[in-house]
Order: C-alpha cells, then sequence, then structure tokens
C-alpha cells in the first residue's frame, strides 16, 4: 500500500514554479507516464524488428521521462507544450517506420481537449492545434497508402498493437475528461456553496444571525400553504424586550447590541425543535411554534419568559437584566397570515398595557 502512497505523493508534488495550476501539471505527468509505459510495450511486441527499433523506443521513453522530469521545474504550459510535440512526433516516426494500419495516429486527437481546456491558451491557438490534428492523422493515413511497409509483421502482432494503442487512446482520453469533470464539479460546488452561503446571508438578521423579517414571512407563507393538507396548527407569538430604550441610555447602544445577540442565542437554543426564531425589527422578536396549537405554545412561552427574566447578561461591568412580553396567536387558517401576526401583535401591547413581562394569549 506504501508504494501506491508514495506513487500519488510524487504525482502530486508541488513544482517550483509560481502561481501553476497543479492539476494540469499532474495530468501531464500521468500522460507522460503512460506514454513512457507505451513505448517499453512497443519494443517488446517489436522487439524481432531489430536494434533499430528498440533504439527508437528507447529514444522516445527517454524523451518522455525528459517531459515528466521537467513538470517537477517548468510551467504547466511548457511542458503541456513538451508533451503535445513529443507525441506528434511519436505518432509520424511510428506511423513511416511501422505502418498506419495500427490506428495510432488516432491518439493525436487527445491533444484537442488537453489544449482546449487550459484557460491561459489563446483561442487562435486552441483552433490551430485542432486543424493540425486533423490535417496530420489524414495526411498520414493518405501518404502511407503510396508508402512501402519495410518491416514486415505478422497478423498477430499486428491485432495486439491495435488493440493496444486503442485501449491507450480510451484511458487517456478518460483520464483528460475526468481530470476536467472533477475540476468543473469542484467549481460548480464552490457556486452552489457560495450561492447558499450568499441566500443564507439575504435571509439573515446581521446583527443575531437569527432570520430576517423577509425569511420568516417567506417561512410562514409556506406553513399556511401546506396547512390544509397537514391540518397541523401552528403558533405565531410576537415579543419584545421591555424598556429596552431605557438599557440604551444607560449602558449605550453596543450594550443594547450586545442584549440583543444574547437573546438571540437563547432563542436558537429554546426553539430548537420546536419552531423558528427571528427579528422582526429593532428589540421585536416573532416566534414560529411548529405543530403547537395556541395552548402548547403559551406553556413554552412561559417557560422561555421566565428564563429570560432570572437571565443576567455581563456587558463588560455591567450586569444587564431584561424582561419580555410576549403576545400569542395560533394561526387561523380563514383569516390568514398577516391578520394572525396583527392579532399577536394586539396581544403584545394588551401585555404591555397590563404590566409586562408576561405572556398574553
Amino acid at each position: 500500500m506504501s508504494f501506491f502512497e508514495d506513487i500519488h505523493s510524487l504525482l502530486n508534488q508541488e513544482i517550483t514554479a509560481e502561481n501553476e495550476s497543479k492539476e494540469m501539471t499532474v495530468l501531464v505527468r500521468i500522460l507522460s507516464i503512460i506514454d513512457a509505459i507505451l513505448t517499453v510495450l512497443y519494443a517488446i511486441i517489436f522487439a524481432h524488428c531489430g536494434i533499430h527499433a528498440l533504439i527508437l523506443f528507447l529514444i522516445f521513453f527517454l524523451i518522455n521521462l525528459g517531459v515528466l522530469l521537467a513538470t517537477y521545474k517548468y510551467p504547466s504550459y511548457a511542458t503541456t507544450t513538451m508533451h503535445c510535440l513529443v507525441l506528434a512526433c511519436f505518432i509520424v516516426v511510428f506511423c513511416v517506420f511501422f505502418d498506419s494500419r495500427f490506428n495510432l495516429q488516432l491518439a493525436i486527437f487527445t491533444l484537442i481537449p488537453l489544449v482546449y481546456y487550459r484557460v491561459d491558451f489563446p483561442r487562435w491557438l486552441k483552433a490551430l492545434v485542432a486543424v493540425l490534428c486533423c490535417l496530420m492523422s489524414g495526411g498520414i493515413g493518405i501518404l502511407l497508402l503510396y508508402h512501402n511497409v519495410s518491416v514486415p509483421l505478422s497478423r498477430s502482432v499486428m491485432i495486439t498493437t491495435i488493440i493496444l494503442n486503442m485501449i491507450v487512446i480510451t484511458v487517456k482520453l478518460l483520464i483528460i475528461s475526468r481530470y476536467y469533470y472533477l475540476k468543473f464539479a469542484a467549481g460548480e460546488s464552490k457556486i452552489v456553496a457560495y450561492s447558499k452561503k450568499l441566500e443564507q446571508l439575504a435571509g439573515a438578521d446581521a446583527l443575531t444571525g437569527l432570520s430576517n423579517r423577509r425569511s420568516m414571512e417567506d417561512h410562514l407563507h409556506m406553513m399556511a400553504e401546506k396547512y390544509p393538507s397537514l391540518n397541523q396548527s401552528f403558533s405565531i407569538a410576537i415579543c419584545d424586550i421591555d424598556f429596552f430604550k431605557k438599557v440604551n441610555d444607560t449602558y449605550g447602544h453596543d450594550a443594547g447590541d450586545y442584549v440583543l445577540t444574547q437573546l438571540a442565542t437563547i432563542f436558537k437554543n429554546f426553539m430548537n425543535g420546536k419552531g423558528k426564531p427571528a427579528r422582526w425589527g429593532g428589540e421585536e422578536f416573532l416566534l414560529v411554534f411548529d405543530q403547537m396549537n395556541g395552548d402548547d405554545a403559551f406553556l413554552e412561552l412561559a417557560k422561555l419568559r421566565n428564563q429570560i427574566e432570572h437571565s443576567e447578561f455581563q456587558y463588560k461591568s455591567n450586569t444587564i437584566c431584561v424582561t419580555m412580553t410576549f403576545g400569542l396567536e395560533e394561526y387561523d387558517y380563514y383569516a390568514g397570515i398577516q391578520e394572525s401576526i396583527a392579532k399577536a401583535d394586539e396581544k403584545l401591547y394588551q401585555g404591555k398595557h397590563q404590566g409586562r413581562n408576561c405572556v398574553v394569549y
């Protein structure tokens, strides 16, 4: 297992050139290794063809190793160009020396996606590479119709070589395609994550992190739409901090913001599994109790009111205590969302007139 880990580590090693795409460099390394291995297999298959064939394959084996080593030092655009030139030269020499019936010239088309996906290559160069690949493949096929093959080969060698070439071409195209698929998928994931983050930020109150008014209104309308089919009650409560202006006047607006954030934390924890809290505006909050009728929500609010009353908020050297008044209304399907919120708001003001620090239902 350590052998494969060492290979993986070697392939993914950083290069000395700055501001370089590591992924593109790794891709060129893999393709160079495949071409080097291919020349070794050719040397074995064509061993009977004499010393000249072995020298030919040895030269290209060493050149591919050179390209591989160059990826650890030179920029990826340079090594990509090297790989393209080496492959083109090898195809021409191989087809002229042996035969074009092995379909090796088709390997030239692996250079088109390799070059086209590079963002730093100009469009004219990409178009030129595509045209040259087409001309080269067609030209080799036509020229060799009139070319007498100097090396006679058996049928088994030809079949083996054709199969090997098709496998190698397919593998290289798969590797290039997978590389760009992963690159695209990674970019797509970042876009989706960023979009979700923007959506969350757009629906969140900047100070408290709770849902803002717009987000809560969307949530309420969604629950109202589901109500006829689910037929499950939910309740709406509006609350605000008693004498909040006094907190700001006594301790400063920063202290007031601190109290709001601490209350938001209490709401988040308390409403977890029960519903959703939101900052409705200023020192007002709106709480939605999912699948809970008014009686059950009233009991929950009594606990919440008591928890807030006995909480102490330590801001710098000051201990700040606050109370809150709640107005509660069970959702009325026939009245609608806005009317249900208005009734909860009326009950909040009833609580203010009754002495504050209470729940009115």
